[in-house]
């Protein structure tokens, strides 16, 4: 019997996603005044983030606002997008831009007619960033895809980043661990294999056991992992959890 309820209204573009540090954020792109504005999940304001676009370029996305998927530190990273106008004597077309910047303006990746990205956790080689650069000026136009390798995961809210309704993934305990900890979980249906991956903080899988989708606990003993900050989720062939975070201490 539960009902919809009104909670915020904003006269800008926005979306949710995940920091690793933060956890759940709301974030907004300005395009008049060229900001990204975060806010936490109260809808209080917590940063405001300039943009440097060129004169005669207009902000056109941001995507995979995030804190340690395109590098280690604590800053808040993203994917801008914006594009150029260019009237021909027949029609227009346009040119893209594509860059991740940190909150502080500093350029972490420039592609230059980068129009499109993606963010793939991949099962055997770590997390990677796809821009695909596409030429608008000519028809057919051409694209082409650069690969680029990236330390963190993709934690944000992405249309297959997540398990179906009824999936629950707690809170490991203790946390911080020396390395035995245990956490709760249910995942829905009956997927055909079910794992849980532990990644260190630069991306790569440390750990990968299976789990079973008709228990509800697992318990993990790995003494033997380094102390530091890792990440954790549940992966079905098909979905994948959102990750926690836990803490190895010595």
């Amino acid at each position: 019997m539960a009902q919809i309820q009104s909670e915020y209204s904003t006269a800008y573009s926005g979306t949710w996603t995940e920091l690793e540090s933060e956890g759940s954020v709301f974030y907004i792109m300005d395009v008049g005044t060229e900001k990204c504005k975060i806010y936490k999940p109260n809808y209080q304001l917590w940063k405001t983030i300039n943009i440097s676009v060129p004169n005669d370029h207009w902000l056109s996305d941001i995507q995979f606002v995030s804190q340690h998927l395109f590098n280690t530190d604590d800053k808040v990273e993203m994917l801008v997008v914006y594009y150029e106008y260019i009237q021909t004597s027949t029609s227009y077309y346009y040119v893209y831009t594509t860059r991740v910047v940190d909150e502080q303006g500093l350029v972490l990746l420039d592609v230059p007619k980068g129009a499109y990205s993606l963010v793939y956790n991949t099962k055997d080689a770590g997390s990677k960033l796809l821009v695909y650069e596409t030429d608008y000026s000519s028809f057919p136009y051409y694209v082409t895809t650069h690969i680029y390798g990236i330390p963190g995961v993709w934690l944000g809210l992405d249309n297959q980043q997540y398990l179906s309704d009824g999936m629950d993934l707690g809170p490991a305990f203790p946390n911080p661990s020396s390395g035995s900890f245990k956490l709760n979980y249910s995942i829905p249906g009956q997927p055909r294999e079910s794992w849980f991956i532990l990644y260190n903080m630069e991306g790569s899988e440390i750990l990968r056991e299976p789990v079973h989708p008709d228990q509800s606990q697992l318990d993990v003993s790995r003494e033997d992992l380094p102390a530091g900050q890792y990440i954790y989720r549940i992966v079905t062939p098909n979905y994948q959890s959102k990750g926690q975070k836990i803490t190895i201490s010595k």
